[in-house]
């Protein structure tokens, strides 16, 4: 009886240890041997003609978006600059710069003390100019955030001001122009056209000098109710005479009677204007500090006179885009050509 019961052990001893490798044998083809040829199967996919890579910036910007749902604009933006940093050749990061963009010119605008910004309490014989060169800000963001009509200001009357501490990176291979905060990306723009004068070797570091408002051959002022409506341009110098660069938009149309009288950014060749010739200017007289120089001809801190119209050359914005930057970008502001 008890060698019987010790055969029936040993039997169900070796029975189990069988049934038990036989067990070990199935898990380790189910899950070593298909799955390892699963994923070979996977990556000849993935090597396979015409069939795109995958792009792991994808799932970030999911994440980021689900952020943005949920009103975590902060973290939503701070997950986008990751996705920038860690994958600069994702198919998300055209749209994410974008989004940054947005995001970073709402938070520029706000009315709130971030940022830098701060509530100035205008004292005796300040001027404009003066409080913004003391606070790393522009005329034409002092009395575009304060709704300004006029230079004169009041001792003790507040004035809202945002530090306008940007520069700018003209692309000329992708035709895009980038501001930078404290050397971090701010926000995209594309270029309708960029022409840079012959001779300018790239990469080239500039820096923004003179600025000019113009609507029919005129200057206007920050304060003006017109302002918003003037033909802007900006000038990048190379050093202290030498003109670089100069941004500006396309002409404005200018109302004649009841037609409108445009003037296209490139003629097609052969074409004559309709539009009646200038009138002669009178010659600029040798003497007098900044008298008759035009915008390229004065140095940067020839303010006072830009009457040069804007060239078919240089960086060309939209007039929405350069409206924006226009207020943003301020003198000494660093502009610099890659490819």
């Amino acid at each position: 009886m008890a060698r019987a019961q010790i055969k029936l052990l040993l039997f169900l001893i070796t029975l189990g240890i069988v049934v038990g490798c036989m067990a070990t044998v199935f898990w380790l083809y189910q899950n070593v041997l298909v799955s390892e040829s699963k994923t070979m199967e996977t990556i000849q996919e993935m090597h396979a003609p015409g069939r795109s890579p995958p792009d792991p910036g994808a799932r970030r910007f999911e994440a980021a978006m689900d952020l943005v749902k949920g009103g975590k604009l902060g973290e939503a933006r701070d997950a986008l600059y990751k996705l920038l940093l860690q994958f600069p050749k994702s198919g998300a990061c055209a749209e994410a710069k974008r989004i940054i963009g947005e995001m970073n010119m709402d938070a520029l605008c706000a009315l709130d003390a971030s940022g830098g910004k701060k509530d100035y309490i205008v004292q005796p014989r300040d001027a404009l100019l003066s409080i913004a060169s003391k606070n790393h800000t522009t005329i034409e963001a002092i009395a575009r955030f304060n709704s300004l009509t006029s230079f004169n200001l009041q001792p003790g009357e507040h004035l809202f001001l945002i530090p306008m501490d940007f520069d700018m990176v003209v692309d000329v291979t992708t035709r895009k122009v980038t501001l930078l905060h404290e050397g971090l990306f701010f926000k995209e723009y594309g270029a309708l056209k960029i022409a840079l004068p012959p001779g300018t070797k790239i990469p080239a570091e500039m820096a923004i000098g003179n600025k000019s408002a113009m609507i029919a051959g005129k200057l206007t002022s920050p304060v003006s109710a017109d302002f918003v409506k003037a033909d802007k341009t900006i000038v990048a110098y190379k050093n202290a005479v030498t003109v670089g660069l100069i941004i500006h938009a396309p002409p404005r149309p200018e109302p004649v009677g009841e037609t409108t009288l445009t003037t296209p950014l490139n003629p097609p060749a052969g074409t004559k204007s309709k539009s009646p010739p200038p009138e002669p200017k009178p010659k600029a007289k040798a003497s007098g500090k900044g008298k008759g120089r035009t915008a390229a001809q004065a140095g940067p801190d020839a303010d006072e006179d830009h009457s040069q119209p804007a060239p078919q050359s240089g960086v060309i914005l939209s007039n929405e885009d350069l409206e924006e930057i226009y207020p943003i970008l301020r003198k000494g502001s660093k502009l610099r050509i890659v490819h």
